[in-house]
C-alpha cells in the first residue's frame, strides 16, 4: 500500500549506485566537470546521468530534482550543509 503523501512515480525510482553517487555530487553543488574527475569519467557522462537522474525524478530542471531527491530523502542533506560551510571558510 502506497504512502498517500508519497507520488506514483517516487515507486519507480530505481538508481544505479553510481547515480546515487552522482545525484549527491549535484546536490553538493559540484560541476559535472568536478564530478568527471573525481570519479575518473568523461564530463558528457556526468552529463547524461544528469539527464537520467531528472528523468527519473520526473524534473525539468536539475534545481527541481535535488529538490525532489531531498524531500524523497534521496541525498544526505548533511554532506550538502557541511559542503556548502566548508566552502564559506
Amino acid at each position: 500500500m502506497q504512502n498517500q503523501n508519497i507520488p506514483d512515480w517516487y515507486f519507480r525510482i530505481e538508481l544505479t549506485d553510481r547515480q546515487k553517487e552522482v545525484l549527491q555530487l549535484i546536490a553538493e553543488g559540484k560541476t559535472d566537470e568536478q564530478i568527471a574527475v573525481e570519479f575518473v569519467i568523461s564530463p558528457k557522462t556526468v552529463s547524461r546521468h544528469r539527464k537520467d537522474l531528472r528523468e527519473a525524478f520526473n524534473a525539468h530542471s536539475t534545481v527541481e530534482m535535488i529538490s525532489k531527491a531531498i524531500s524523497l530523502g534521496f541525498v544526505d542533506t548533511n554532506a550538502v550543509f557541511m559542503h556548502e560551510f566548508s566552502m564559506v571558510e
